[in-house]
């Protein structure tokens, strides 16, 4: 590899991974050569100059859609998983380098090939883990294949959309098909994926919702600098084309994601507080606990991170801060139980058309009262734990700006 120029070694994998006599083990050792390859930023730009994105985009379909022979289910998970983070690793450097995820490309050959975009098979990649009823994978595996391949198709999504308005603009505008309904845009499959893998708490690894979690932030927190802070300093001009911008945080800015985003908090708040008991207490955490414990303190700050966010812009509707509702003593404790089942009841799917003041001043008694509750669940000897106490201010801290 290292008397090799970077080009011809990546031409040479590219051999490999054409080959119909390359086996799914040669080609995944050789797919993961070439993600350490393509991290490095002009690396990725040779690659895409001497052809070889067609090549990575046709390996996030399933072998048997390509009609490839001798192929099970099993190797074509693990051929997948590699090409997205393939993919993800050649795009996170650059914006131009991210367009290369909507240039429409020919799978196949010109008869029988199909024009497709690399965003377009991430988000089926998604759409089709959401849409098994029964999943097939083990709570307990470390190594879930189909799991992995979810985290690293979010890992592509979110590292081509990132900061990137034209891609983003795809995905709102593109269908999934021929189709004109709103439902099939690609945004509203990809969110609507994202936000009942997010609800299935029970059936999603934890490192799978630290990286939902991640990119929700990241795209709300993207759509208020740009609305509320960028715009109104811009220029006239400048303000007029930053308002006509299509952002994927605008679809995230609802009830719905606000009160899934409270939920998850919960969920996960009594799950990391009974590992950092264990921990405190100086009880042994097996391998898997100790992974559990970090994935899920990630998770809970990027919740918290969004609640903070979802606060910020309610509160800028209520005209004075003696507007803000205010919750009595006797309202602070609140049935967790009632919580859970009305957030899992899908009643929200759709709400009723309140006023913007109304909606708002709802979220603010239904996410006050919540994170109130939420303290009074903290047990005593983990209130003040440094490495718990984090977690805890952050609750606080949204109280506090409530």
């Amino acid at each position: 590899k290292d008397l090799l120029n970077a080009a011809e070694y990546m031409k040479s994998i590219l051999d490999i991974l054409r080959s119909g006599n390359s086996t799914d083990a040669v080609k995944i050792a050789s797919l993961l050569e070439l993600e350490d390859l393509l991290s490095d930023i002009d690396n990725a730009k040779d690659f895409h100059t001497i052809g070889g994105w067609p090549t990575l985009a046709s390996l996030l379909i399933p072998p048997e859609v390509l009609s490839s022979p001798n192929t099970n289910s099993s190797s074509s998970i693990e051929l997948q998983t590699v090409a997205a983070w393939a993919v993800g690793s050649a795009v996170k450097n650059s914006y131009d380098y991210q367009l290369w995820t909507i240039d429409s490309l020919l799978i196949g050959d010109e008869n029988s090939g199909q024009q497709v975009t690399v965003i377009q098979l991430l988000v089926d990649i998604i759409r089709l883990y959401n849409s098994k009823e029964s999943p097939t994978y083990d709570l307990e595996s470390e190594d879930d294949k189909e799991q992995e391949l979810l985290k690293k198709a979010l890992f592509a999504v979110s590292a081509a959309a990132r900061g990137n308005v034209d891609v983003q603009n795809a995905l709102l505008v593109k269908n999934s098909d021929n189709h004109n309904n709103e439902t099939d845009k690609l945004s509203s499959i990809l969110l609507d994926s994202l936000y009942n893998i997010s609800i299935n708490t029970n059936r999603t690894h934890t490192d799978v919702m630290r990286k939902i979690w991640s990119f929700v932030y990241d795209l709300l927190e993207e759509r208020q600098y740009i609305r509320e802070e960028l715009t109104p300093a811009a220029s006239p001009e400048d303000a007029a084309v930053l308002k006509e911008l299509s952002l994927l945080g605008d679809c995230l800015l609802s009830e719905k994601w606000a009160n899934l985003a409270v939920f998850v908090l919960f969920k996960y708040f009594q799950e990391f507080s009974y590992l950092q008991k264990m921990k405190k207490e100086e009880l042994m955490m097996i391998g898997n606990e100790k992974k559990q414990y970090i994935a899920i303190h990630a998770t809970l700050r990027s919740v918290l991170q969004c609640i903070r966010l979802y606060a910020e812009y309610a509160k800028m509707y209520f005209s004075s801060p003696s507007r803000i509702p205010r919750i009595g003593k006797d309202e602070n404790m609140i049935n967790t139980q009632d919580l859970f089942s009305s957030m899992t009841s899908m009643e929200w799917e759709q709400p009723p058309k309140l006023e913007v003041k109304e909606k708002n001043l709802h979220f603010y008694h239904s996410v006050k009262a919540s994170l109130v509750s939420l303290l009074n669940t903290i047990d005593v000897s983990l209130a003040e734990d440094e490495t718990f106490v984090d977690v805890v201010t952050e609750v606080r801290d949204v109280l506090q700006l409530l």
